[in-house]
C-alpha cells in the first residue's frame, strides 16, 4: 500500500492523506496533535473514464465554523486514439460538518495547476498558468466561489516567464508574488491590491543580485523572507534593511 502526503492540503495542522491499495483509492484527514482521523466518502466518477491527476486544498469557512477541502480532477477516456487524449476538468468541494462532496463551478484556467499556494482571510490562493499567460486563482471557502487575477507582464519586467520560478506568499498581510531570476540570482516581488484586478498588482523591489541564495523556503511575519544558500544552510532576508543572517531567530 502505497501513501501519498498531499503537499497542498496542509491547514491548521489538519493533513491530507491519500492511499491505493489494489488500485481502490483512499482519501484521510488527520490531525497528528489529536491523532483524529477522518475517512472521507470518495466523490462518484464516471466509470468510462480513468483518473488523470487531482489537487487538493483545505480551508475553512469561519460563517459555517466547517472545514472544507476542494478537489480538482482531471479525467481522460479510457478508449481513445492514441495520439489524441482529451482531458476535462472536475471541480468538487467536500464538508466536513455534512460529510459529503458537491460539484462546484468554475471558470478558471486548466493548463498548469500550482501545488503552492499562500491562505489569507479565508481565501486560498495559488498559480495557474496557459501557454500565454500566468493567472492567480482564489477561492473563497465561506462564499465557495472562484475569483481569477491575471498577472500583468510587468512583474516580470524583461525577463522569460517560461524560464524563472514563481511562488506566493503572504508577506505583511497582503498576498505577494515573487518571481526569481535563478541566472541572475535576483528576486523581484509584487504585491497584490485588489483580486480580480489586473492593474491592482504593484511592483515592489528587486532583492539581488544574491548569488550566494538559493531557493525560496518561506516569509515570516516581519517581513523577512526565508532561503536556502546553495550550501544547503538556511538564511534571512530583511526585506526592510537588507540585511541578510544565517540564523532563523528573527525569521519569527
Amino acid at each position: 500500500m502505497s501513501i501519498d502526503f498531499k503537499r497542498n492540503s496542509v491547514f491548521n495542522g489538519i493533513l491530507c492523506l491519500e492511499s491505493e491499495f489494489y488500485g481502490k483509492r483512499r482519501v484521510v484527514l488527520w490531525n497528528p496533535t489529536t491523532n483524529e482521523f477522518r475517512l472521507l466518502p470518495l466523490p462518484e466518477k464516471n466509470p468510462a473514464w480513468k483518473l488523470f491527476a487531482d489537487h487538493y486544498q483545505i480551508g475553512y469557512d469561519h460563517i459555517k465554523d466547517d472545514y472544507k477541502m476542494i478537489r480538482c480532477t482531471r479525467y481522460s477516456p479510457k478508449i481513445v486514439p492514441i495520439y489524441h487524449v482529451p482531458s476535462e476538468h472536475l471541480w468538487e468541494m467536500y464538508s466536513l460538518n455534512s460529510n459529503s462532496w458537491k460539484k462546484i463551478d468554475a471558470d478558471v484556467p486548466h493548463s498548469y495547476c500550482s501545488i503552492e499556494h499562500a491562505y489569507l482571510n479565508g481565501v486560498c490562493h495559488w498559480l495557474d498558468k496557459t501557454e500565454t499567460d500566468v493567472y492567480l486563482v482564489s477561492f473563497d471557502f465561506c462564499k465557495e466561489s472562484f475569483i481569477t487575477t491575471p498577472i500583468p507582464s510587468y512583474v516580470y519586467d524583461s525577463l522569460d516567464f517560461h524560464l524563472v520560478r514563481r511562488r506566493l506568499m503572504v508577506l505583511n498581510g497582503s498576498i505577494a508574488f515573487m518571481v526569481h531570476d535563478t541566472e541572475a540570482s535576483t528576486f523581484h516581488i509584487s504585491i497584490l491590491g485588489e483580486l480580480g484586478v489586473k492593474e491592482s498588482w504593484t511592483k515592489l523591489f528587486v532583492v539581488g543580485p544574491l548569488p550566494c541564495l538559493g531557493h525560496f523556503v518561506g516569509a515570516g511575519k516581519k517581513g523577512n523572507i526565508l532561503l536556502r544558500k546553495k550550501d544547503s544552510e538556511l538564511a534571512w532576508f530583511d526585506l526592510i534593511t537588507g540585511m541578510i543572517g544565517v540564523t532563523t531567530e528573527r525569521f519569527y
